[in-house]
């Protein structure tokens, strides 16, 4: 299902432009909107780059889905940027936005970014411009479902759980801010497979550890259950004399001690940690 609309007459934090991207196999809206003669409502310093244009603020509506989306401007002929939040304040920083992007793989002008939109919660999109350029732009937004794949493991007990990450591990940050959620009750197993952390960003990092935590990695949260459960969590590289850690907190963040660490192992190619995860807790790995 594909619509189109035209510029709206706010577009400002106060006053977004609403937009609901509903699942069928496939929802897309294109939006079409000018930049200048606008104020900046989106304002703050995001990866160093000053966030000072006039700017476009879209307002993506909640859903009860968990959704992949992906944001693009099509062929515009000045420099944009685009920022994505949970709200709609001065002040954004690095780790206020949920996903920012300068430059789209095919053109230095236009912007393309993904991230998932959590269920029932709303986000805000803002387009700008670099050192105060505007102009008139499409913007394709695309929506489409949040899946795991399951798939048979050889040499795992049945009613094995597989998740493998598709296409959409190589676009979407799985860090502190935004795990990946798995949930493991009493005799599943789960594989979640075909992560690569060369794709990600350092997200839960801190000091005193050896090896140090300061290489990227892929968050995982195990999801809280109402018993106890008792939980062997390996995780191997498939990458030739790779180094493996795994750090087990009931907190995720940049100031890890080892007070805020339950569980930590380091290998070769391998990690592994056994413990009892609490009853009513959850785990970031």
């Amino acid at each position: 299902r594909k619509v189109r609309t035209c510029l709206h007459e706010g577009g400002t934090c106060a006053e977004p432009h609403v937009i609901a991207l509903e699942l069928g196999a496939e929802t897309t809206r294109i939006v079409e909107i000018d930049t200048c003669n606008r104020r900046n409502s989106f304002r703050g310093t995001i990866n160093e780059v000053s966030l000072e244009s006039s700017d476009y603020v879209i307002q993506l509506e909640a859903s009860t889905d968990k959704r992949e989306v992906s944001v693009k401007t099509l062929k515009t002929s000045w420099n944009t940027m685009l920022a994505v939040s949970e709200d709609c304040t001065s002040g954004k920083n690095d780790t206020t936005v949920v996903s920012f992007n300068d430059n789209s793989p095919a053109t230095d002008l236009d912007s393309e970014l993904r991230f998932v939109a959590e269920v029932n919660t709303p986000y805000f999109i803002a387009l700008e411009g670099l050192n105060g350029a505007c102009g008139p732009a499409t913007v394709l937004l695309e929506a489409k479902l949040v899946k795991l794949t399951s798939t048979p493991v050889p040499g795992t007990p049945v009613g094995t759980k597989a998740f493998k990450i598709e296409a959409l591990a190589s676009s979407v940050k799985y860090s502190c801010s935004n795990p990946y959620n798995v949930s493991v009750e009493v005799g599943d197993t789960v594989k979640v497979q075909d992560t690569d952390t060369c794709e990600q960003d350092n997200s839960n990092d801190g000091l005193g550890f050896e090896p140090s935590l300061s290489s990227r990695d892929f968050v995982i949260l195990l999801e809280s259950s109402p018993a106890a459960r008792k939980f062997i969590v390996s995780s191997k590289s498939r990458s030739f004399g790779s180094n493996s850690v795994q750090v087990i907190s009931r907190q995720c963040s940049m100031e890890q001690t080892s007070d805020t660490v339950d569980h930590f192992d380091k290998g070769l190619s391998q990690a592994e940690n056994t413990f009892v995860a609490t009853a009513n807790t959850a785990y970031y790995i």
